[in-house]
């Protein structure tokens, strides 16, 4: 939080190169921000990002649905 403070809106890569923190912590701690309501976005590819799953997030927006149903798409 200090370094939002200090350096304000940042991408996600600015965040991780000033803190001096890995990109999992960094990933992490934005999640309890955005929890907690402390921070937020311009857009919604930042809060996808932290959410999506690493292995899915080249899904297509239709393989994505079928594989939160189980079902695999094409």
């Amino acid at each position: 939080m200090e370094n939002l403070r200090t350096h304000g809106a940042s991408f996600f890569d600015e965040l991780v190169e000033t803190s001096g923190l890995l990109r999992t912590h960094v990933k992490k701690a934005l999640a309890e921000l955005v929890a907690h309501g402390l921070v937020s976005a311009d857009s919604f590819a930042g809060l996808r990002a932290l959410l999506v799953p690493s292995d899915r997030a080249s899904l297509t927006p239709a393989d994505a649905q079928a594989a939160q149903r189980g079902v695999r798409h094409g």
